[in-house]
Order: C-alpha cells, then structure tokens, then sequence
C-alpha cells in the first residue's frame, strides 16, 4: 500500500484517478460480509468481556418506549442501538447533555428528543446506557478512530468535543493533516490508543474495521464502538469545494486503502 506521501505525489501528477470515496456498493456489500465477525453496538459488550478488553461499563439495553429504567445514574451516554451515530447520543451529565449543552431534567425529556430524532434519522427503538467517562477534570476525553486496513496499515483521527478541527496521523503518529484547534494527545495516549486497538484488530482478523476509542489519565484506552465500513471518510467528489485539497486528497488516498485492503476477499470469492 502506498504512503500517504507516494500517493499525494502521483495524484497530484495525474498517475492516479481515484474519485470512488469507499464505492457505495463495495462497501455495503463488505458490510454485509462482515455482519457474522465484527460484532454490532450491542453485541460489542461480551466479546469486550470475553477478550479481557478495556470498554465502558454497560449499564441497560431497553427501548425507548420503555418506562424509565428503576435507577439510572446522574452520569450516563445514552445511543441509539442502530441508527446515524451523531443523533440519538445523549452525554448526560447531572442532567446537561455535554454535547450539546441542552438541559434535560427528566428522561422523559431524553425520550422526547430522541423519538423526535427517530423519525427522521431512522433511529432504533432500542438504545443501550453506558457509564459516562470523563477525564479527572470532568471533561470529555480524547476521542479517536483508528482506522485499521489490512495487517499493519492504520489512519487515527483524533478530534475532541467542543474544539473544532481533526488531527490525522498514520501508524507511527506522523501527523498526516491537521485543521484543529488544539495539541497532539499525550504520548502515553498515543501508546495506549494504539496498543489497545492493535489487540482488538489481531482478535478480529479482518480486511477492515473502525475502531473507536477513548483514553483517559485514570482509565487508559476504552474501546466504544466497532465499524464494518470507513464511515467519516465518506464524501463524494461534488462536495470537494466544501473541503481544502489537502483534507480531499487524504480521504481519497483513505478509499484507495480501503479497497486495497479489502478487494482480497473479492478476488478469492469469499
């Protein structure tokens, strides 16, 4: 696989013509393959469980139809079990949702909101409440998604809440692009981010996932979720003046790994 470096200087010398962002319908059909062997938002609990992995503590699976749970923490993350990932996550912490500074005094306010989301964001009924984890000072933490192509290739995308920007590095933490207002994460973050996401990749033994994470002083890395498909790195070619070339060339050459990594199962027929 080439570099990101290679393969900005023969895209930008014309020698590659990559405009597939992760081919819609080589992508779900990778999804689909992948549906026995990764394991989706809910089931990620006990195979963390079952290989000793790091994760937030899950704490009730019910459906937002459902009465309130009998005890439900001042801190909790409520998401959706299924669904567009950014609707249907409620960070509550003593009842404000740190994502979006919303107040939410009852959970029935909770399940207003989502109900209101479901219905244009095809959100499931279910939902799943994990612990809520916070850094020491009771901010949220770091979040990363290592993107895992093949044996050894990663991106990671580090970015944080309520700071704008992403910082991308490769395997060895060389910082690949960077729109971001705010610093490297710490070494030993970087250390045990991709430690812990080395140990779930070799578990899983596929072509690709995405894997999140979070890392804090106290706790180290968490894992969150497990995704079949590259899923932030999706952006077709007519929304390529939204975005500088730096940040276009860099999803391209992500989408060029990704169908490098995974066209092996295609050409074996499995």
């Amino acid at each position: 696989m080439l570099s990101f470096e290679n393969y900005k200087r023969k895209y930008q010398a014309g020698e590659i013509d990559n405009e597939h962002f992760f081919a819609t319908v080589a992508k779900h059909d990778y999804k689909q393959r992948m549906l026995s062997v990764i394991p989706a938002k809910l089931d990620v609990y006990p195979f963390y469980i079952q290989h000793n992995l790091p994760h937030a503590r899950l704490l009730y699976h019910r459906s937002i139809r459902q009465p309130k749970p009998l005890f439900l923490p001042a801190r909790f993350a409520l998401k959706a079990v299924n669904g567009e990932a950014c609707f249907g996550t409620f960070l509550i912490c003593d009842g404000v949702d740190l994502r979006s500074g919303h107040a939410y005094p009852t959970f029935d306010s909770i399940r207003e909101r989502y109900i209101n989301w479901k219905g244009f964001k095809e959100l499931s009924d279910d939902y799943v409440a994990e612990e809520l984890i916070l850094s020491l000072a009771g901010n949220l933490p770091p979040d990363f998604r290592v993107h895992c192509f093949g044996k050894t290739k990663k991106v990671i995308t580090n970015w944080r809440q309520h700071k704008s920007g992403h910082r991308v590095y490769d395997e060895n933490w060389k910082l690949l692009f960077n729109n971001s207002e705010f610093n490297d994460p710490p070494k030993q973050a970087m250390q045990d981010v991709l430690e812990l996401a080395e140990r779930t990749r070799a578990i899983l033994d596929v072509p690709f996932v995405r894997i999140d994470l979070l890392w804090t002083l106290n706790r180290g890395a968490l894992l969150g979720e497990l995704s079949r498909q590259p899923g932030n790195g999706t952006i077709p070619p007519r929304y390529n003046h939204k975005y500088p070339d730096e940040a276009i060339i860099l999803l391209k050459w992500m989408s060029y790994l990704w169908l490098e990594a995974t066209k092996e199962i295609y050409n074996s027929g499995v």
